[in-house]
């Protein structure tokens, strides 16, 4: 059984579940300091919702809060090259996470 909260339409992913623990893992697993940003200093926070359909592909990714480009655009590559790997679900769900990039 998931960790849901019905949130209209779609489930939301309870961020105290077993289950986002292992999709955010996933995720920082793949997540890379975009080379422009590491080049420049830029450092901050990107929070990021997304659908994950339970036929294991996403759709709906979009940046939640003013960040950097090109540390949105790492962000949402780490979730591009990450899904692929998430463990199978029984429903349609919308995950929300939050990635830093720090240079310490």
């Amino acid at each position: 059984m998931q960790d849901l909260a019905t949130s209209g339409m779609m489930q939301e992913l309870d961020i105290n579940s077993k289950l986002y623990a292992e999709i955010l893992a996933i995720i920082n697993k793949h997540n890379q300091y975009p080379r422009d940003a590491y080049k420049r200093g830029i450092t901050g926070s990107v929070e990021i919702r997304f659908v994950l359909r339970k036929n294991g592909e996403i759709e709906n990714i979009e940046i939640l809060n003013k960040a950097h480009k090109s540390l949105g655009k790492g962000a949402i590559d780490a979730i591009n090259n990450a899904y692929k790997k998430f463990p199978s679900i029984d429903n349609n769900l919308r995950i929300k996470v939050k990635l830093t990039y720090n240079l310490t």
